[in-house]
């Protein structure tokens, strides 16, 4: 996917599903703190971390409470457009009250470890936590 698309082109490349319901549940599975992936997408967009959306979206967290240092989240599986495939690797961004990072091309290791240490670090929410463990080792 091209930066330069516009948020309904983001919509719809980062869920590659035709049917709305299931687009509609797929959004409600990976995503937290937006009320729409539309606005989650713009949101990405417009940060540091638009280079994100070139990869098939696989958790996306925003917080909402203001309980916790930690902003945001957004975890990718990069996407190789020449071959039309995704790859084993993945693309992380995080956002907190003092730094932001990008990890463009990480490993799966650093998702069941760091990342999540880093989630439960700032208190992010039980159910939420349980639903990024379901979602990392759903992946293959």
């Amino acid at each position: 996917m091209k930066t330069e698309n516009k948020s309904s082109d983001i919509n719809e490349v980062m869920l590659s599903v035709d049917n709305k319901d299931l687009h509609e549940e797929r959004a409600r599975q990976i995503m937290f703190g937006w009320e729409s992936l539309d606005k989650a997408a713009s949101d990405v967009y417009n940060s540091l971390h638009r280079t994100l959306l070139e990869g098939y979206p696989i958790f996306l967290y925003r917080n909402s409470s203001q309980k916790s240092d930690l902003i945001q989240v957004v975890v990718v599986r990069n996407y190789d457009c020449q071959t039309n495939m995704l790859i084993d690797d993945y693309g992380v961004g995080v956002i907190t009250a003092g730094f932001t990072m990008l990890y463009p091309h990480i490993q799966k290791e650093y998702l069941e470890t760091d990342l999540l240490s880093e989630m439960e670090k700032y208190k992010v929410e039980r159910k939420i936590i349980e639903t990024y463990k379901q979602i990392i080792n759903r992946l293959d």
